[in-house]
């Protein structure tokens, strides 16, 4: 077993190569893909500790790297390594009998150590968060990797459990046909997941969707479908409607048809479109417009913990643009009376709330919920969404 003292420059080699905003899985496997002199045990670690650097965002960048990654270890890992034994042993900041501890007492033990810790300066930005976000509660949540969400669909239950089973892939069941499974595990190379008895969607997603309400013979619209979670939400609910689907890129567009043809959707209508300059040509007036807007994606940092270290706060304002682009756009193929979903995977106010009081200024609308979907309570993403009905 390689020593620890060697791991972490290996750790601090790879954080070193790393270009944001790439997404540091894709970094990862290119980097383990140029040095296969690593085993399945080395890139565990070094994932796992890179991972928990990053979880520190900017606190401690006063400090040599390694110890960094050290005390970014120590804080998110749930149960005593090696490493966390290491640092216990080396750097004098905690006994070794203090390894099993809550997050809260280990936090406790590191600020008496560096007393100008706060947790929120893991997190970038912390002025621009909503007063609606608990924060105490979402900078805890950053330090720990959230599981991943799958919905089953109702006829394949039985069979699809069977298939994890057999896979290995250890599950909770959170309600009848919503469960969680480790991050880790290896979903899409169950025969199920190929062949669409479940999909994978984060929890605050699936809670939104119980927001939509369709009704037989109206037409919608997923503005930004992304990779079709929305839609396939949408689509759940049973009622016979006409759909459209749009997204800037084109590629995004193929995986939304593959991954709704899995699923063995066919009635629908997708295309590729900037929605920001203008409705697509020959678009009918609509009961209800699903709006995932693009932003800054803060509410999932907790998955893609490079952004804590990286983030530039200067892109939220360009965010917020661009959401009132779309909102203003979109609207003009709202029917009276129809429906718009606004959703963001952002805690910055001026993405949501602040996007949202902009766009009334301006647009006849009655707001009929607004909120935002606690992730940092139930272990999933913190989302905002907003209905608006068109008066």
């Amino acid at each position: 077993m390689i020593k620890i003292e060697s791991r972490l420059v290996q750790a601090k080699d790879v954080i070193g190569c790393y270009l944001y905003p790439k997404p540091f899985h894709t970094h990862l496997k290119e980097y383990f893909g140029r040095h296969k002199e690593f085993g399945s045990r080395d890139r565990k670690e070094l994932r796992m500790l890179c991972y928990h650097f990053f979880r520190m965002g900017k606190a401690f960048s006063a400090l040599p790297l390694e110890e960094k990654l050290l005390i970014g270890h120590f804080l998110a890992e749930d149960k005593p390594d090696r490493f966390v034994e290491f640092f216990c042993r080396n750097y004098n900041i905690i006994n070794e009998e203090d390894t099993i501890l809550s997050l809260e007492d280990k936090i406790s033990k590191i600020t008496k150590h560096f007393p100008d810790f706060l947790m929120q300066s893991v997190f970038p930005a912390p002025g621009e968060m909503s007063n609606a976000v608990d924060k105490d509660k979402f900078y805890l949540s950053l330090l720990k990797q959230p599981p991943v969400w799958i919905k089953i669909s109702p006829p394949f239950l039985k069979v699809a459990l069977n298939d994890l089973n057999t896979a290995g892939i250890e599950y909770v069941e959170y309600s009848p046909f919503i469960f969680k499974v480790n991050a880790e595990s290896k979903l899409t190379e169950t025969e199920s997941y190929k062949k669409g008895y479940f999909r994978v969607q984060d929890l605050a997603s699936q809670e939104i969707a119980g927001y939509f309400k369709p009704k037989n013979g109206e037409i919608w619209w997923d503005c930004c479908c992304g990779a079709g979670g929305k839609s396939l939400a949408l689509l759940d609910k049973g009622a016979n409607i006409e759909l459209y689907a749009t997204d800037i890129r084109k590629q995004v567009i193929k995986n939304y048809e593959e991954r709704l043809q899995r699923h063995n959707i066919w009635n629908y209508k997708a295309l590729a479109a900037d929605v920001a300059e203008g409705v697509p040509v020959n678009f009918p007036l609509l009961d209800g417009i699903i709006i995932d807007a693009p932003c800054t994606g803060s509410g999932t940092w907790a998955r893609n913990p490079e952004n804590l270290a990286y983030f530039d706060a200067g892109v939220i304002q360009s965010f917020h643009t661009k959401q009132i682009n779309i909102l203003d756009r979109a609207f003009t193929a709202l029917k009276p009376g129809g429906k718009l979903f606004y959703i963001t995977c952002s805690v910055f106010s001026k993405e949501n709330e602040g996007a949202i009081e902009y766009f009334c200024k301006s647009h006849e609308v009655k707001i009929e919920t607004q909120t935002y979907i606690e992730g940092y309570n139930i272990e999933a993403e913190t989302m905002f969404l907003c209905v608006m009905k068109k008066i």
